[in-house]
């Protein structure tokens, strides 16, 4: 009888030192997958979906597969949250010719030229914007455009879409700069012309189905949309667009 008694008191005392918990994982259980990799999940698909869809040459899919690495980032962000709110600063004030009515008109350009860019995203751009993720620093004196972090330094306001593509993780399609000589591994099949070749003012496939802009091109629009924020510089600094002449963004690198 001692034994009876003692042995459910036992196992009650067990029970209170390991409760059964539902809500708790097993212990050698997988970590739930982050939205990054459920996003990514559907890549490779919608690669040979998009091949098929848009007529691109066979193994164009394989090739932006095989570099999925490159493209990861804008895909990811392309599908999550298009929402991009940039704040603004000079490095050294830009006399412009004619001048803007206010800043506020200054950054509606911007906006405007970012989203038929960028198209089905949405741009703010502020000279204050506590809540900004992305900032970018006009008027750069420095020798050359480029991207730092979630930072761009423009020379020419016009550049901020190649930037900003870099921002995002979009890499140029160069074949004789940076020791990039190797065109296959830098153009994808049937890649036609591309803000990051210098070719265009927007972008060619690989970027635009990174970004899910489906082929929506509007490229006169957005060059006139560069037209209308670079052409107000004054006079000496559009001397030298001319001598450094770049048929689409100048001063893009």
């Amino acid at each position: 009888m001692p034994f009876q008694r003692w042995f459910p008191v036992f196992l009650c005392f067990a029970a209170a030192c390991a409760p059964d918990d539902p809500a708790a994982p097993p212990p050698d259980a997988e970590p739930p997958p982050t939205i990054e990799e459920i996003v990514l999940a559907g890549y490779e698909a919608e690669a040979y979906a998009y091949e098929i869809d848009n007529g691109l040459p066979v193994g164009w899919a394989e090739w932006m597969i095989e570099r999925k690495d490159r493209f990861a980032g804008a895909y990811v962000r392309a599908r999550t949250d298009r929402r991009i709110r940039v704040e603004v600063r000079y490095d050294v004030p830009i006399a412009y010719d004619p001048p803007w009515t206010d800043e506020g008109e200054h950054m509606r350009a911007f906006e405007r030229m970012a989203e038929l860019a960028y198209v089905g995203w949405d741009f703010s751009f502020s000279f204050d914007d506590p809540a900004a993720e992305f900032f970018a620093v006009i008027g750069y004196s420095g020798d050359t455009s480029h991207q730092s972090g979630d930072t761009v330094y423009l020379i020419w306001e016009g550049i901020f879409l190649h930037e900003f593509g870099h921002v995002l993780g979009i890499q140029h399609h160069y074949c004789d700069c940076c020791g990039q000589d190797q065109c296959e591994e830098q153009y994808p099949p049937g890649e036609g012309t591309c803000v990051m070749a210098r070719t265009a003012a927007t972008w060619g496939p690989a970027e635009q189905f990174a970004l899910g802009l489906g082929q929506q091109r509007h490229d006169a629009a957005v060059e006139a949309a560069i037209s209308d924020l670079n052409g107000r510089y004054p006079a000496h600094i559009l001397k030298r667009e001319e001598e450094e002449f770049d048929a689409y963004l100048t001063g893009r690198r």
